[in-house]
């Protein structure tokens, strides 16, 4: 038998072929029509048995399929086979564009192979209303809208296995349900409504998560989002990560915009920078390099290697900016500068170099190594001051004011104090001059009245009252005496301070004046209170002698007085002998 497939085969094949496709009939089947002469050409009228078989070579080559019809009937030369009727046509039999069918009758091999065309390749349409599946290979252009009813694969290397999911560009994995892959290759949606937009290697592992592109990144949070970059993640349910590379959000609903290697906790943001961490639940970091916002409702706006609260029980620490700062403890603030340190609670250290605020309500306004260790102590600049009592106050270079040492106010340089309750003003080098109401005082202290009516003795009123003494007594005669011979014997004099060139002074030697009226503690200065009270108590005494001489000159008048009548009387008494004597010599 030869001969025995003529162009009628081919042309049936394709119409059966197409209208297979059009009806979506599964398992695919052909239907196949040929015609069998005997060695004279005549028709043959038999029954026999057939096998068919397709191959990927014309003449050698492996069956991709192959079926066995037993009793195929063929009348006038012509028979009809329907392929595919116990074995399945699968589309993968036509993965290649190379096929050719194979006809065995009766055990005798009919030579040469037929060559499948077109019309078989119309199963792997996957255009044609109704595909069941497929692929398609080359470029699609579509001008119309499209409907894709269950998953679709456009591209090749892909891995679909999630329902309704969608998967295009190149080798990549779409096995969540309802899952996205928009382009790139070996990106992978994984969870269900996952998305991964394009991209390298990206992966969107939990419900919900988003990776808009970029490369290596990591979106295995619930509802989380990342937008491009490189090498990020997010771990945390609803974290979103902006792009950047190798930034991580760790927990649910942190941020990071952007920047590298930064990390974010709980409801924390990290707008940039590079290696920035936000720990602290609610904390923050703006941007900057190798900062730490480790506290709760932390914030740190930037700068380098700072720190604002060091874990979760310092709540509200705040570091502007800056280098090596830290705030550590609750409502800790450090505006800015260069290692500074604000480690108790509501310190502060608003800038400056190497200050520290380590108590309480402490405040260091600015300056360099100042360090405010009492709580609620004040240093607003300078350089090197220490303030370790409550409520005190310290500026200038290298004050200190020592711990247990309140309320004290301190100014100056190279001094140390532990008065409670003062006011110093102080420099070891030079002399230190306070104007009041002057801008440009001459003394230790000058007052300055706006007018002459302008009182200034309340500045220099002491305390007198009884309330405030003990062991009172009066001066003793004695003692009134001797302290009129102490202002007696004290000489004032008349100079010029040395280093000055102002008007003629007069005054006392403190060296010259008594014990009693010098300063407590400074054998060179005179106690303004003691001096006018020992001037006191000589006017006192001056007064008592006084009193003294009018007594007795009071007595010597009046004994004077006396001795006039007296006179007078005698005087009288010889006026009268005198004119006696007169008459009697007239008479005689």
């Amino acid at each position: 038998m030869k001969r025995i497939v003529s162009l009628t085969v081919i042309l049936s094949i394709a119409l059966l072929a197409l209208t297979s496709i059009a009806k979506a009939s599964a398992p695919g089947m052909i239907n196949y029509q040929g015609r069998l002469t005997d060695e004279s050409g005549e028709p043959l009228n038999d029954t026999l048995s057939m096998i068919f078989a397709i191959y990927d070579d014309s003449t050698a080559g492996d069956s991709v399929w192959s079926e066995l019809h037993n009793s195929v009937i063929v009348s006038e030369g012509l028979f009809t086979v329907l392929l595919g009727t116990t074995v399945p046509i699968d589309d993968s039999v036509f993965a290649d564009t190379a096929r050719w069918l194979q006809i065995t009758v009766e055990g005798e091999d009919i030579e040469p192979r037929t060559r499948l065309v077109s019309a078989p390749y119309a199963f792997r349409a996957a255009t044609v209303d109704g595909a069941t599946g497929g692929i398609i290979s080359g470029d699609v252009r579509i001008q119309s809208d499209l409907s894709v009813s269950g998953k679709a694969t456009i591209g090749p290397g892909h891995t679909n296995t999630g329902s309704y999911a969608f998967v295009a560009g190149e080798s990549n994995t779409a096995s969540g349900q309802w899952a996205t892959v928009g382009g790139g290759t070996d990106n992978v949606a994984s969870g269900e409504e996952a998305t991964v937009g394009g991209g390298h290697n990206n992966t969107a592992d939990t419900n919900r998560a988003t990776v808009g592109g970029g490369s290596n990144n990591t979106a295995s949070g619930t509802n989380s989002t990342i937008s491009g970059g490189g090498g990020n993640t997010v771990e945390g349910g609803s974290g979103t990560i902006g792009g950047g590379g190798g930034n991580t959000v760790s927990a649910n609903y942190g941020t990071i915009a952007g920047g590298a290697v930064n990390l974010a906790g709980y409801r924390a943001f990290v707008g940039g920078g590079f290696m920035n961490t936000a720990s602290g639940s609610w904390s923050a970091v703006g941007c900057g390099e190798h900062n730490l916002a480790g506290g709760s409702h932390a914030t740190l706006g930037g700068g380098w290697y700072n720190t604002a609260g060091d874990s979760t029980d310092d709540l509200y620490p705040t570091v502007a900016g800056g280098r090596y700062n830290a705030a550590i403890g609750s409502g800790a603030f450090v505006g800015g500068g260069f290692g500074d340190t604000a480690s108790a609670w509501a310190s502060t250290v608003a800038g400056g170099h190497l200050n520290t605020a380590t108590e309480q309500g402490a405040t260091v306004g600015g300056g360099c190594e100042n360090r405010a260790s009492g709580r609620y102590a004040m240093i607003p600049g300078g350089v090197s001051n220490t303030v370790s009592g409550y409520c005190s106050f310290a500026a200038g270079r290298q004050v200190r004011i020592t711990s247990d040492t309140d309320y004290t106010f301190a100014f100056g340089a190279f001094f140390s104090t532990s008065t409670p309750h003062a006011v110093v003003f102080y420099d070891s080098l030079s002399e230190i001059k306070v104007g009041i109401q002057d801008t440009a005082p001459t003394n230790i202290l000058t007052v300055k009245q706006n007018s002459v009516t302008d009182p200034v003795a309340d500045a220099w009123t002491i305390h007198s009252s009884k309330e405030y003494k003990r062991d009172i007594h009066e001066l003793t005669p004695e003692e009134y005496r001797q302290a009129l011979e102490q202002v007696v014997s004290v000489p004032v004099v008349k100079f010029h301070y040395k280093g000055e060139d102002a008007k003629e002074k007069i005054g006392l030697i403190a060296e010259e004046a008594p014990n009693e009226i010098l300063a407590e503690g400074n054998n060179k200065a005179i106690s303004l209170n003691e001096y006018i009270s020992l001037l006191h108590a000589a006017l006192k005494a001056q007064q008592q002698e006084l009193e003294a001489l009018k007594a007795e000159l009071k007595e010597v008048n009046a004994q004077s007085s006396e001795l006039t009548d007296v006179l007078q009387t005698m005087l009288a008494k010889q006026n009268d002998s005198e004119s006696g004597n007169r008459k009697r010599a007239i008479d005689w």
